[in-house]
């Protein structure tokens, strides 16, 4: 890959990270973003102990998906320990170019308690393709938790990762943080509903989810 190119790519990821911060969607040392190397088993990846504020795109490593670090175009620091979440869902997606894992805290406070998002509002048809999962706890880091996230994701782009976070993935860096940022809205909604202490929640009927989904489908899905 051409050097401008990979510099390119690593000063989007810092963007995004950074933009993610701002939005207080993660605090110093949380979450991971990564993106695709067309054309290779590899990824670019944020570093372990990510510092948003100082994050600059050398400080990225590129890594395989077999775990084995590139020096000769890494950063001196480690890349981040969920990097196999990350290529678990290259492997398994091959139109997912980004994956983004954050702590919303709308969206944690839903895998705290093990509860989905359901389809409250209809851009989460027509932007997620339906309910948002949550994973079952797994300790972070462990195969057994890329097993529980690959089994949660199915068709969709986001998952809860129970009492952890959100991980969402996209064609595209620019929709993987999207996501992140359309569950974290619909995530507060939810639970703002349910505060009113209604006796059903109402969801946009199914028909109308199907119809939606075909947005979904067309523009955004990725299996």
């Amino acid at each position: 890959m051409p050097v401008m190119i990979l510099t390119g790519m690593k000063r989007d990821l810092v963007r995004a990270a950074k933009e993610l911060f701002d939005a207080g969607l993660v605090l110093p040392g949380e979450g991971n973003l990564s993106m695709r190397l067309p054309g290779e088993e590899a990824m670019i990846i944020t570093p372990t102990g990510n510092r948003y504020r100082d994050l600059e795109p050398e400080d990225l490593a590129v890594i395989g998906f077999d775990g084995i670090v590139d020096v000769g175009r890494s950063g001196p620091r480690l890349p981040s320990s969920e990097y196999r979440i990350h290529a678990a869902v290259y492997r398994r997606r091959s139109r997912v170019e980004a994956v983004v894992h954050a702590h919303p805290p709308e969206a944690v406070a839903h895998a705290v308690l093990g509860w989905e998002i359901p389809v409250v509002a209809e851009e989460m048809a027509a932007f997620l393709g339906g309910p948002v999962p949550c994973a079952p706890y797994r300790r972070t880091g462990t195969e057994d938790l890329v097993e529980a996230v690959l089994g949660a994701l199915g068709n969709g782009n986001a998952v809860l990762l129970a009492n952890h976070g959100l991980l969402t993935c996209g064609r595209s860096l620019t929709d993987a943080e999207g996501v992140i940022i359309v569950v974290e809205k619909l995530a507060g909604i939810h639970r703002r509903v349910r505060s009113m202490s209604v006796d059903a929640i109402p969801t946009v009927p199914e028909a109308d989810q199907r119809v939606l989904n075909a947005h979904f489908r067309e523009r955004f899905a990725t299996d």
